[in-house]
């Protein structure tokens, strides 16, 4: 699958990237299981961007399937975005930590400072 740049960072992500919006409660509402083979099915597939809010309430799939990938040493940890309905700056903070937490992952601190993560 096709790469590109993302801005500045040197991160590569797919041409195609996953949102997870359509597995949570607000849609199809899979359970966590189903929800992570999906995500993981993805990514095997090539696709290394994936996409999810705090209000999704995806995280739930996202975890398993973080796991899974990253116990095989066939695939590469995807990059993983994820947003927040938080306005101010304390609360928008506290969401970014909750989603590495949640998630499993840290911060990478880049040249640009901007939020990258990685496994932890």
């Amino acid at each position: 699958m096709n790469r590109n740049r993302l801005g500045l960072s040197g991160i590569e992500v797919s041409a195609v990237g996953m949102g997870t919006l359509t597995m949570g409660f607000s849609q199809k509402n899979l359970s966590t299981d189903e929800g992570a083979r999906i995500i993981v099915h993805a990514v095997k597939s090539g696709i290394n961007f994936l996409d999810t809010a705090q209000y999704y309430d995806t995280y739930r799939y996202l975890r398993p399937a973080l796991d899974t990938i990253k116990s095989d040493e066939n695939l590469a940890m995807p990059v993983v975005c994820s947003k927040t309905l938080e306005s101010d700056y304390e609360s928008a903070s506290a969401a970014v930590d909750e989603c590495l937490s949640e998630l499993n992952l840290e911060k990478i601190p880049t040249s640009r400072s901007s939020r990258s993560c990685r496994p932890s």
